[in-house]
């Protein structure tokens, strides 16, 4: 059966391998939630079945399909601006912004030295560069710093959780992802000048992300401003999803011809919007309503990269950045909750909600692996991150759910 569709597969046009994985995808996804868990969980195990069966790589060309990534993350990346409204954060507070803060730098610090300290212990001779070494530490850490809202919005909106609590939870998860884009920014950056080897330290590391993250912000700001100005002639009737569309990708291409970070400019694009058009809700309603099958596609491909043999040795790492993420999540939450100020129930029943990771760090692991110039150090990173998303997914809603719980928050249970 397995050979039959890899034969079917190889001979076909590569439309059809879409149609085929984004079918595969949506049913894994439906399989997954009948048994309570995310679909994201179902695209990736698929895909994962796709690549220890071997249909991924000698019928589906994975490389073919790059494209698809720059297409999800461009979704993403505007998603999350969209999220990042002024007013609403300024109701959350100022201990909000702290708290992300502090567990964000907390997760980045110890992600990275422990994967530098540890990692090589694992790793047979002889080792990889001390240079790809600290790249793969400093890509790691700032990808380990998203937390994935769905798992968190999923369980929030399943069980009616009202409270401080959630609503902590809630202001963390929409700050998360913006502070992880530039975390990313600035680890790609210093990685690029210890792998590159060109130019001073103080420019390629620091002065250079620096340039590209405000270049990348201001692409997006500016197309923002100027779709405001186009919307302001524009009738109503106009088609929605065209515009929305088209101006993410337009920026994103912008952003990657000019050698600053597309995510980035996607971030400011849906910031810009949300926060200075009229009505913005239809615009992300818009793109809300494609991007499913996008994103079926995008994790089915993502699990397809896992791959069994590397596994072997990506297991430790996965092991290790699990681990200490899940350490500094925790205890950074919970620090920054003790130095706020913030009620008992934060201190303790946060922490147990920023677990999830999904979406964006696959995505940004996936860009990382184009960057580190060691393909095998690169195959092992991804596969480490695809192994910690599968584990963190399959444990961090009950864990979201036991302390809304605690915290008396969920009014309606399941069955009651």
């Amino acid at each position: 059966m397995i050979s039959r569709i890899q034969i079917f597969l190889q001979g076909s046009h590569i439309l059809a391998q879409v149609g085929f994985l984004i079918l595969l995808g949506y049913a894994a996804g439906w399989a997954a939630r009948k048994v309570n868990l995310p679909r994201i969980t179902g695209y990736i195990v698929v895909g994962m079945v796709l690549s220890f069966s071997g249909v991924a790589g000698k019928g589906i060309a994975l490389e073919k399909l790059s494209l698809i990534t720059d297409l999800a993350l461009s979704v993403i990346a505007f998603s999350i601006g969209g999220a990042l409204r002024v007013g609403t954060m300024k109701k959350l507070g100022g201990s909000i912004l702290w708290i992300t803060l502090i567990q964000g730098f907390a997760v980045f610090l110890l992600v990275w030295a422990t994967v530098l300290i540890v990692f090589p212990l694992l790793l047979p001779d002889p080792l990889p560069s001390r240079e790809n070494m600290m790249s793969l530490a400093l890509f790691l850490g700032a990808v380990c710093v998203a937390t994935a809202p769905a798992a968190v919005l999923g369980v929030i909106h399943e069980y009616h959780a009202k409270g401080p609590v959630t609503t902590v939870l809630l202001g963390i998860v929409t700050l998360d992802d913006a502070l992880t884009l530039v975390f990313f920014s600035l680890a790609a950056g210093i990685a690029g000048s210890l792998t590159g080897g060109s130019g001073s330290l103080l420019y390629s590391a620091f002065l250079d992300p620096a340039w590209e993250i405000f270049l990348s912000l201001l692409i997006g700001a500016a197309a923002g401003l100027l779709l405001r100005v186009f919307l302001n002639v524009c009738p109503r009737s106009c088609g929605l999803l065209g515009i929305a569309l088209g101006s993410v990708f337009l920026v994103s291409g912008l952003a990657l011809t000019l050698n600053a970070s597309s995510l980035l400019a996607c971030m400011a694009l849906g910031f810009t919007l949300v926060n200075l058009v009229r009505q913005p809700e239809q615009w992300f309603e818009a793109v809300e309503n494609i991007e499913e099958p996008i994103f079926a596609l995008f994790f089915v491909i993502a699990g397809a990269h896992l791959e069994l043999e590397v596994l072997l040795t990506a297991g430790g790492l996965g092991l290790v950045i699990l681990v200490s993420r899940g350490l500094a999540k925790a205890g950074g939450a919970f620090w920054g909750a003790m130095i706020t100020g913030s009620p008992p129930n934060v201190r303790k029943y946060v922490p147990l909600g920023l677990l999830p990771q999904a979406g964006v760090a696959i995505a940004l692991v996936l860009t990382a692996a184009d960057i580190l110039p060691d393909p095998g150090l690169s195959r092992v990173m991804v596969n480490a991150v695809l192994a910690s998303v599968v584990i963190n997914e399959l444990v961090s809603p009950p864990l979201v759910r036991l302390g809304l719980s605690r915290a008396g928050e969920i009014k309606h249970e399941r069955g009651r």
